[in-house]
């Protein structure tokens, strides 16, 4: 074997050796989506005081009017809702808006919103991909309104420990690495916790940083919910790994605190402001 042959023999085997140390999750790197979300609510309750619910899609002036909306509201007797609806401000960027019936809610009734497009609960994890259909969210109208808290929530800080997460390696492909992370829980009164998936949430570090990490570039941004598809709860990290340390929050101690919104209203909750500690065990670091 000439020397032009052995070196290119020994190259493909350090490729084939090098792509079978990738994650499987690494190896098809095309993006699909972004889905429309629809509505962002899953079937339950929603307070006395709340306006309506969060739908996420495309409201082009040239594909409906108000005679023809990609979605309805129908009361407990089956008839349709006058609905009315506007840009929820908090997530402009991310065409969401607050879908209500023009009347109001009324304590009491139930009604059931409809969507000819919505992926969020199989976003969410709650539903299959297989056999797509149009979303349907069933919700009654609690007695109980929803009222600003006199004090801060109580904000559950979890134990750091060692998490390997994905983080972007180009279009949808993840590299898998090691972190040093942090749960956290927002504890909602047992008197509201039947509402506590209607909130929209926010998690910011240090006070002005929007924490939303993602394990690929491909990720669909899920406005109101924690990169781990939950409500009111999230996971901090920092990145371990030198070679990818943009990713995550930098090690040290840093300041950590979620809010809450009842979309439409003036109901804001925060939690308690509490300090976390990221560091990495010194034999991981430096990887």
């Amino acid at each position: 074997m000439n020397l032009y042959v052995f070196k290119s023999h020994k190259l493909l085997l350090m490729v084939l050796v090098f792509l079978a140390s990738i994650p499987a999750r690494a190896l098809a790197c095309s993006c699909s989506g972004p889905f429309p979300l629809g509505f962002m609510s899953s079937n339950g309750e929603i307070p006395s005081n709340a306006k309506g619910l969060l739908w996420q899609g495309d409201l082009r002036k040239d594909q409906y009017n108000a005679e023809n909306l990609p979605f309805q509201i129908l009361n407990a007797q089956g008839n349709k809702e006058p609905i009315t609806f506007e840009v929820f401000s908090r997530e402009q960027n991310f065409k969401l808006f607050l879908v209500k019936p023009s009347r109001g809610f009324i304590p009491g009734e139930k009604y059931t919103f409809t969507s000819e497009v919505g992926h969020f609960e199989k976003l969410m994890g709650m539903a299959e991909w297989n056999n797509l259909k149009a979303q349907k969210v069933e919700i009654s109208v609690n007695q109980m309104a929803f009222n600003n808290p006199k004090h801060p929530y109580i904000l559950d800080v979890g134990t750091l420990s060692e998490k390997k997460v994905y983080v972007p390696a180009g279009g949808s492909c993840g590299w898998e690495v090691a972190t040093s992370a942090i749960p956290i829980d927002m504890v909602i009164p047992v008197k509201y916790r039947h509402f506590k998936d209607q909130l929209h949430y926010e998690t910011w570090i240090d006070g002005n940083i929007r924490w939303y990490p993602a394990e690929t570039l491909c990720d669909q941004f899920i406005p109101g919910s924690s990169w781990l598809n939950k409500k009111g709860s999230d996971l901090i990290y920092t990145n371990c790994n030198r070679w990818s340390a943009e990713y995550g929050i930098q090690p040290g101690k840093h300041t950590v605190e979620m809010r809450a919104y009842l979309p439409g209203t003036d109901v804001e909750i925060k939690s308690q402001v509490k300090e976390i500690d990221l560091s990495c065990p010194q034999n991981v670091n430096d990887e």
